[in-house]
């Protein structure tokens, strides 16, 4: 495994990866407060009681809004919400991140990719790294065939260069490139 290298020595913007971050946190959860109105309730619709001689009040039939458990007059609704996250702030987030994962030395590069044929060859490299019970990234090519190396490892996330994934980032000890160098 060799160290990686981001050249870039800019302090590092908390404030927009904490942005970011939460962004991507609230777009993430289902909103999933929803009531139904009186149309929806799947009772019958026969009157309840006559309209009048019974000295009650008037009712209708059994969803409606004054009866208990009966629909609601005006229900609360799902609604899509979605914080709009620009491309330029992600990808600057991204590199920061990514910057300061190297500046503390927790970014690899895994070059004898051909050594590995088990997945017990990888854990033995994890263990000789000292990094086998942490958090680990696995970035690949997005080739199907690596992938059956590192799922069965535990602590392992993988995700392809194409889709990598800020929270995964944030959330992992430590990176590791599988035989490529990504262009950032």
């Amino acid at each position: 495994m060799i160290k990686f290298k981001i050249k870039e020595k800019k302090k590092i913007n908390t404030n927009l990866i904490n942005q970011i971050y939460n962004c991507l946190i609230y777009n993430s959860k289902e909103r999933c407060g929803c009531q139904k109105t009186r149309g929806e309730k799947n009772f019958s619709k026969i009157k309840i009681s006559p309209q009048k001689g019974t000295g009650k009040a008037r009712l209708g039939n059994r969803s409606s809004p004054i009866l208990k458990g009966g629909g609601r007059a005006f229900p609360s609704k799902r609604t899509k919400k979605k914080k709009k996250i620009n491309k330029k702030m992600y990808r600057k987030c991204i590199k920061q991140c990514l910057y300061y994962k190297q500046k503390k030395s927790r970014i690899f590069i895994l070059r004898d990719y051909y050594l590995i044929k088990k997945t017990k060859d990888f854990v033995n490299k994890l263990i000789k790294k000292k990094i086998y019970k942490k958090k680990i990234l696995m970035v690949l090519n997005g080739i199907e065939v690596e992938k059956r190396f590192f799922k069965n490892v535990k602590n392992v996330i993988i995700d392809t260069i194409q889709k990598l994934s800020l929270v995964n980032i944030i959330n992992s000890d430590y990176i590791i490139f599988y035989n490529n160098i990504p262009k950032i």
